[in-house]
Parts: C-alpha cells; sequence; structure tokens
C-alpha cells in the first residue's frame, strides 16, 4: 500500500501500457539467447518470435559487425600462366546477414514489388556502405563476387516464406522463425532486429543481441594463441614433429633392407 500511495501515477502509467494497449509490447524472445562454438559445433538453430498485431508482417533482420576482407585478383599472364595480378581489400560489409521474410513479403521481392524496394533490405542496399581499395572500374563484378563467397558460407542468407504466424492473444498474431546458424560464423556479438511491416512501410523495430562465443577445446587453443603465443607455438610445431613421426611408422617399409 506504501508504493501505491508514493507512486500512484507510475503504476497507473504501467497499467495502461500492459493491459490497455498490449500491441504496443513486441518482445523479442531468442531460443537459445546464445551460440556455443564447441569442437564438434557443425552449424545450429536458434529460434525467434514475438508478438505482432494482426494487420501487420514480421521481418527478422540479423547483422553481424562490419569487417574488412582482403582478395586476391587471379588472371592469365602472357596468355598462358594463371597468376595473382592484384590484390584489394573490402570493408564496410558486415560479417553476416541474415534476413527472413514472410510468405506475403516474399511475393514483394519475387514480383520485385516498389514496396520490396523501398524497404531497403535487399543486398543491394548494403553496397552504397562497402568501400573498395584501390577503386575497381568492375566494383559491381567485384561486389558480386563478394556476395557469393559470402552466400557459399552460408553468412549471407535471404530467406522467403522463412517467417511464420500462429494465433496470439488480445487481437495479437505470434511471428515465429527458426535462423540457421552456418558452421563458419565468426564469433561476436550480433544484432537482431525485428521489423514490423504495415502497407509495405517500416511502422516499428525491436532489437535484441545474439552472442556468439567459442566454448570448450577451441576456446582453450584461441586464449593460448592471443595470450600465451610463444608456448602455443611450441606446442604447435611439437604436434607437427609427432604427427609426422606418428606417420612415419604407420607407412614405414617393413621389408627391410635388400
Amino acid at each position: 500500500m506504501y508504493i501505491l500511495h508514493k507512486y500512484p501515477k507510475i503504476i497507473l502509467f504501467s497499467f495502461i501500457v500492459f493491459f490497455l494497449f498490449p500491441a504496443l509490447s513486441m518482445a523479442i524472445q531468442l531460443t537459445p539467447e546464445q551460440v556455443n562454438i564447441g569442437t564438434t559445433f557443425n552449424g545450429g538453430t536458434i529460434t525467434v518470435s514475438g508478438e505482432i498485431s494482426q494487420d501487420e508482417d514480421a521481418v527478422i533482420q540479423i547483422k553481424g559487425t562490419d569487417t574488412e576482407a582482403h582478395f586476391k585478383q587471379t588472371g592469365k599472364v602472357g596468355g598462358v600462366l594463371w597468376m595473382t595480378v592484384a590484390h584489394f581489400s573490402l570493408s564496410g560489409a558486415p560479417s553476416a546477414y541474415f534476413v527472413y521474410l514472410p510468405e506475403t513479403i516474399s511475393s514483394w521481392r519475387d514480383n520485385k514489388d516498389k514496396r520490396w524496394a523501398q524497404l531497403d533490405l535487399d543486398y543491394d542496399t548494403l553496397q552504397s556502405d562497402i568501400v573498395i581499395e584501390p577503386e575497381q572500374n568492375d566494383s559491381a563484378v567485384v561486389f558480386s563476387d563478394f556476395l557469393k563467397l559470402k552466400a557459399d558460407h552460408e553468412l549471407y542468407q535471404m530467406v522467403e516464406n522463412g517467417v511464420h504466424y500462429k494465433t496470439g492473444t488480445n487481437g495479437q498474431k505470434i511471428f515465429e522463425a527458426d535462423i540457421h546458424i552456418p558452421a563458419d560464423i565468426p564469433r561476436e556479438t550480433y544484432t537482431v532486429n525485428v521489423l514490423k511491416i504495415k502497407d509495405g512501410i517500416i511502422t516499428g523495430q525491436e532489437t535484441a543481441e545474439l552472442n556468439v562465443q567459442l566454448q570448450g577445446f577451441p576456446l582453450f587453443i584461441s586464449n593460448m594463441a592471443y595470450n600465451k603465443s610463444l608456448l602455443y607455438g611450441i606446442i604447435s610445431v611439437l604436434i607437427a614433429i609427432g604427427a609426422g613421426f606418428f606417420m612415419g611408422m604407420v607407412f614405414k617399409d617393413k621389408g627391410g633392407a635388400h
């Protein structure tokens, strides 16, 4: 009763928000909230879910931090030999970029609907933030090859019909998506955005974080490489020598000298 008398306005406001306007709530639920990469990790799945209004759609966007990547360009020298002819770097691109779409918005993308273009979610929207050095006359080709490389490692995903709905409460509906986490995903903190779409316009957004981290033996090796580099180098050499000795014993000519 003391709290009720001392903070009546706060309690009244909370009542209005949570009970009279449930549509304002769109808490994101991640299951699990953290991905642990161990020795046998070969990819996994997380589920992103929440509630939106019946007349809205939900798009799930996951982005990693901006990174810099270095590449070699190969070509024929003298029309005969394939060799490295140039080096270039690409910066400003997210380490991973996932977009999961519901059926309605998937059809916009398939039909090149203007509503899809104005959402700025496609890969092309990333190109304006990317810097290629030295400048390339064929930057569009470089960007296309970069996208293909990322897609091959499943680090860039554009998944149609990846968000599904179920009936919720109080005029709401539940959205849910199973997000594929590839084996090659970098360990870092990712931004998970859930965008509310109505009539082709983003009307709201809620954000969560997904942590991807090492555990077990990979974590031990990583810590040793960064914090005890000398010891790590010695152990690596010993392991290489031991492996060579073992292979020599296995394939040793047992016939002896003749």
